[in-house]
């Protein structure tokens, strides 16, 4: 498979070329250009095995302990035993999130975005845990561990990747445990406290306070005129039924946040690129009534808004925005949603690189990095050209 290139509204054929990005943020800066790295949906699986089985009864795969569908082996070891970089019905590996900032590297990304879910996907070993005798407290415990496992262990190789450029990160359904279950402070402090720790290195401290509290957070970028910001659409998950006993007084507290934030960069004439985990719009996962909110709000401000990245859906689309949110409006922005890293569930392992141009930000495009059809190796990113910004 090639990569893809494209902006918004078109999208055409071309021939594959290799990708030579950047000369350091000063020249890039200088000529209001922005490179940067969005990679979502990590679950990073510290407990995959090499050699494990990857086609188990109960996925994902590639743990100890991972059963076939035929039962055991008579013959012993595993009917399909787990590769090194992952396998389709498996999380991700270390090794594999580490060829892929490996080839990131040689992008030379001005600043990453990393998108939620980097917490493994859960099995039913949590329920067998309970039959066997191990309290509910013991199971959210163990569950907690494993997401704070993830996430510290990917902070870690993110940092050794990339140590002299920002990395911004967002937080996910799997990473909350429940899964899908943010209550809100102080009842997600175990979470917000930790992630509050280790991105400390990368974020400035108003955006440290925002994000200990409510898991959001805005930082503008040294040397240039964009703001990143960073929503929690916990908020807005449908899944999440803390979203509706508060009757939205979270969500409606961030919007508004993002409101100010939105305003002060028009005020300064900057821009600002949105990110989250959740995509709004039809089929993304947030509630109606905050969709249609967040929509009405970016639609006053389409000349701020110079992009808007989410994940979540571990295959890449984008979404159409319009206000009202009727398919016979015209569309006013585009929500991109990028594929995930995890093979789980067949997917091809795959980040984007993104270009911002023009003052304020308004152009965006894109480099699309998918895996080959078979993880035997590190990823080698090949670009297929589709259109110019």
């Amino acid at each position: 498979m090639c990569a893809q290139r494209f902006t918004s509204g078109s999208e055409t054929t071309g021939t594959t070329s290799a990708i030579h990005l950047g000369h350091g943020v000063a020249s890039l800066v200088a000529a209001r250009k922005l490179r940067f790295l969005h990679i979502t949906d990590v679950h990073l699986d510290m407990d995959y095995a090499q050699g494990e089985e990857s086609n188990c009864v109960a996925p994902p795969c590639c743990r100890k302990g991972s059963i076939h569908q035929q039962g055991v082996n008579p013959t012993g070891g595993s009917w399909r035993p787990a590769r090194s970089y992952g396998e389709n019905q498996c999380d991700t590996p270390a090794a594999l999130l580490q060829s892929a900032l490996d080839a990131a590297q040689q992008l030379h990304p001005d600043f990453i975005v990393w998108g939620g879910d980097t917490a493994p996907h859960a099995t039913a070993s949590e329920q067998v845990a309970v039959t066997q005798g191990d309290s509910l407290e013991m199971l959210v415990n163990r569950q907690r561990q494993s997401v704070l496992d993830s996430l510290g262990n990917a902070t870690a190789i993110f940092t050794a990747a990339f140590p002299h450029i920002p990395v911004l990160p967002s937080l996910g359904d799997m990473d909350h445990v429940p899964t899908s279950t943010d209550p809100g402070p102080p009842r997600n402090a175990w979470l917000l406290d930790a992630a509050t720790r280790w991105w400390a290195q990368w974020l400035p401290e108003q955006s440290l306070d925002s994000l200990k509290w409510g898991g959001y957070y805005e930082v503008k970028l040294p040397g240039s005129e964009l703001h990143v910001v960073v929503l929690n659409t916990e908020v807005c998950h449908v899944q999440n039924f803390h979203s509706f006993v508060d009757g939205g007084h979270a969500a409606r507290e961030q919007l508004a946040w993002l409101e100010g934030v939105l305003l002060r960069a028009r005020l300064a004439r900057e821009s600002c690129l949105i990110t989250g985990h959740i995509p709004p719009g039809v089929w993304g996962g947030c509630w109606g009534n905050y969709s249609s909110a967040y929509q009405e709000l970016v639609s006053r401000y389409t000349d701020v808004v110079a992009g808007q990245l989410y994940g979540h859906q571990h295959s890449g689309s984008f979404r159409m925005l319009r206000h009202p949110p009727d398919p016979t409006n015209p569309a006013f922005g585009v929500a991109y949603v990028t594929p995930s890293l995890t093979p789980y569930k067949d997917q091809h392992p795959s980040f984007r690189l993104y270009e911002l141009a023009g003052k304020p930000y308004v152009r965006l495009s894109a480099a699309h990095c998918p895996w080959p059809d078979t993880l035997i190796g590190p990823i080698l990113c090949p670009v297929h050209r589709v259109a110019e910004p």
